[in-house]
């Protein structure tokens, strides 16, 4: 299958689940604990325990350890 049709497909799951259940578009999300690791560099945690890494580059005063904040949020 193409990742083109399976995108397609999530896309069309997600458009009929929240057809079907209009409260579950407009929860509140859980929080995300940040934590300075030093200079510029940030560990973002979830409730389940998940973790973000990011940092800026040493252009701007970072360390460049991980992927800055602005780039994971455009990916």
């Amino acid at each position: 299958m193409s990742d083109s049709k399976t995108i397609g497909e999530a896309i069309s799951g997600a458009i009929d689940h929240l057809t079907r259940h209009p409260e579950e578009a407009s929860y509140t999300d859980s929080a995300a604990i940040a934590t300075l690791k030093g200079g510029l560099q940030v560990s973002v945690r979830d409730p389940a325990g998940r973790t973000v890494e990011t940092d800026m580059s040493k252009g701007v005063g970072g360390g460049d350890t991980a992927p800055s904040a602005g780039w994971l949020f455009r990916a």
